[in-house]
């Protein structure tokens, strides 16, 4: 059986490793906010979804220790999908506010940039590849 999450695990990956070019330059506690809540809220929230379609998954086992444990298989990907509408739902709401759109938070997580890409169209991207039936 082939991993129904292979791709957005790989996302989770650069999420978490990268930091969103910033973590690389300065510590935690010195981020700004848009970045601390990416990182306290949204990086486990996904973590949690990739979890329940795939409860073998085990990122510190897989990534970091030596020998690595063998990648686990998703099975489903509903609860990542769910995660993906839930960011859409997000995403309206804030374009909904008179400054939503021009918020750190908006533009870390939902707008295009060169340097940095788009957390939800990045994602969608990876979970597409993996599950091309679903459409949010």
């Amino acid at each position: 059986m082939a991993d129904k999450l292979a791709r957005v695990k790989e996302f989770f990956y650069g999420v978490v490793m990268d930091g969103f070019g910033q973590r690389r330059h300065i510590g935690m506690d010195e981020q700004p906010d848009d970045v601390k809540y990416i990182h306290n809220k949204l990086v486990p929230a996904l973590y949690a979804a990739i979890k329940a379609d795939d409860p073998e998954f085990d990122p510190q086992a897989q990534w970091f220790d030596q020998p690595p444990a063998p990648p686990s298989e998703a099975g489903d990907t509903g609860a990542v999908r769910w995660f993906v509408e839930i960011q859409e739902a997000f995403k309206a709401q804030l374009e909904l506010t008179p400054d939503g759109t021009r918020s750190p938070l908006y533009i870390r997580l939902f707008k295009s940039s060169a340097q940095y890409g788009c957390f939800l169209d990045d994602l969608t991207a990876a979970l597409r590849a993996d599950d091309p039936d679903w459409r949010p």
